[in-house]
């Protein structure tokens, strides 16, 4: 077997072996460990270990995030979450994640273009900004307030903002620039200088507020029939409940994918001007 060949094959395995323990460990259901197998598979073919490094330091970094808050907040607590999301991610959230970024892989296996790097770069750093901002912005002690109106709003509402949660979302995003920049070299001939790293910075906490703003003003928000209580969930309290706001098919999944969407075009805008 080739080296290069061999060296696909051990990522691959080691993609399938996280998939694996993150399903052992309830982190994945059984289609978000499928599904995160086939984006890492993609990711490896077209950026190597250096997309991979990026691709594990978002979901490591989020789900030991996700696992300690939400354990913390979750301690004897009997109540329905308001998300529609849990801790265990599926499909649907590892595309909505991962789903952008893999496609911008395949892109580069196919045309070797740089810029697409960035873009990858972008889309990834847009996917940590927002899982730090909704998962460390729920320790705030400050009432989230609505993007556009500023109106208070409940912990874990699409489009509610705290302070707290605005810099882990800018912290989130510098984690991943940081790595990837740091990495420089992995692939050939692809160097960018510190200054468009601050740029791709502000292209994946860009991508945070424009899921923010989108969450606000399109995510379905719904009323439990027997409580009265807001929720993202399409059932509460075992009925099914009434939506307020927004659309029914616009679910935080397709929200974060609008996120990811924006990172990666601010992220490629920025590679394209500056390879060109």
């Amino acid at each position: 077997m080739p080296p290069s060949q061999t060296i696909q094959f051990f990522l691959i395995t080691g993609v399938f072996l996280l998939a694996i323990i993150s399903y052992k460990k309830k982190s994945l259901n059984r289609s978000g460990a499928f599904a995160s197998v086939l984006i890492g598979a993609i990711i490896s073919l077209g950026l190597s270990l250096y997309g991979l490094v990026l691709l594990a330091s978002f979901f490591l970094t989020s789900t030991i995030l996700g696992k300690i808050i939400d354990g913390r907040q979750n301690t004897g607590r009997n109540s329905i979450p308001f998300e529609e999301k849990g801790e265990t991610r599926g499909a649907s959230q590892v595309f909505a994640n991962g789903g952008v970024s893999a496609i911008l892989a395949l892109l580069f296996l196919i045309t070797k273009e740089t810029f697409l790097i960035t873009a990858f770069i972008g889309s990834l750093a847009a996917a940590t900004s927002d899982t730090w901002a909704s998962t460390i912005g729920k320790t705030s002690k400050q009432t989230p307030r609505m993007f556009f109106t500023n109106r208070k709003v409940l912990v874990g509402q699409s489009g509610g903002t705290t302070a707290l949660g605005n810099l882990a979302a800018l912290l989130g995003s510098t984690v991943i620039v940081i790595i990837a920049f740091s990495m420089q070299g992995m692939i050939v001939d692809f160097f960018f200088p510190w200054w468009i790293a601050l740029f791709l910075i502000f292209a994946g906490y860009l991508g945070q507020v424009i899921d923010a703003m989108a969450g606000s003003k399109f995510q379905g928000l719904y009323k439990c029939r027997t409580c009265g209580e807001l929720t993202e969930r399409r059932r509460h309290c075992d009925q099914a409940t009434i939506l307020v706001k927004g659309y029914s098919w616009i679910t935080n999944d397709r929200v974060n994918d609008l996120c990811t969407l924006s990172g990666a075009v601010i992220g490629g805008i920025i590679g394209y001007i500056y390879f060109l």
